[in-house]
């Protein structure tokens, strides 16, 4: 029963990254870029530690300056005031951006995809390993 449903949970999960691997494309695909620039650094003092996020300010193609805040932060200082990066955002709506990087792109379909085909192998190996083997599952 246990792999059963490890199965149909991977698969679904695999699903899920495949689509999310898909809008992040599309979105890729309409999108312009433009430069960034980090103007602050966020700190997030938490009682277990101290956390560090970028913010970066970049010109759309309207000429309009816009903020973008990265997602993820990190417990050291990875970006310095005035450091470069590009931005690709939507030309209909400027303020959504995305920083290109693999991670800023894929992170988190990349981690649902590992939890997928973790899930896959060993609900499919345990069916496959039965029939292989000829025993009744």
């Amino acid at each position: 029963m246990f792999y059963g449903i490890a199965l149909i949970i991977g698969i679904v999960i695999l699903l899920m990254s495949v689509f999310s691997i898909k809008e992040r494309l599309i979105f890729l695909k309409k999108s312009e870029r433009a430069t960034g620039i980090v103007i602050d650094i966020e700190v997030n003092d938490n009682e277990d530690s101290i956390t560090y996020k970028p913010v970066f300010q970049y010109t759309a193609g309207n000429h309009q300056k816009y903020i973008y805040k990265h997602s993820g932060s990190s417990n050291s200082i990875r970006w310095s005031i005035g450091e470069e990066a590009t931005i690709a955002y939507n030309p209909n709506n400027p303020s959504n951006g995305m920083l290109l990087t693999y991670w800023g792109v894929f992170n988190y379909s990349v981690i649902l995809m590992a939890i997928a085909v973790a899930l896959i192998v060993i609900g499919g190996g345990y069916y496959l390993a039965g029939w292989v083997f000829n025993k009744k599952i």
